[in-house]
């Protein structure tokens, strides 16, 4: 479960990123940074296995964000969908959307399917025109 919630940390974290970045060169101290859900000593305190997932969950996010800023997708919205929701809510959107597709188990596109809970949980949100 952990591992779960890492890769979904991580994964967010680069759609974030990327979104927010875009051609530009990445600002460590803008305001305007997203936040992540896990600090380096955060991540420095996992086990390697754990360490190895989040990276990978990371890679995902940054190359689903890359994808869908060559579509001129619009991604900025998820960083105000995740503010203030927690790393085991982020989850439980993922395993309602993987479980509702099971025909996507064995394709490689968790990543594609976490997009998708992301944008259909803050369609829910009130004052939101996603």
């Amino acid at each position: 479960m952990l591992r779960t919630i890492i890769g979904v940390g991580l994964l967010l974290t680069g759609i974030l990123l990327s979104a927010s970045q875009g051609g530009a060169q990445f600002e460590r101290d803008s305001e305007a940074t997203p936040k992540s859900f896990m600090s380096g000593k955060d991540w420095k305190a996992l086990s390697k296995g754990e360490q190895q997932a989040y990276a990978v969950g990371v890679v995902d996010g940054l190359d689903l964000a890359y994808a869908y800023s060559k579509k001129k997708i619009d991604l900025s919205w998820i960083n105000t969908c995740v503010t203030g929701i927690s790393s085991e809510q982020v989850r439980a959107m993922l395993a309602a959307e993987i479980d509702a597709n099971p025909e996507e188990w064995n394709r490689l596109i968790v990543h594609q399917a976490m997009f998708r809970a992301l944008k259909n949980s803050c369609q829910k949100l009130p004052g939101s025109s996603r």
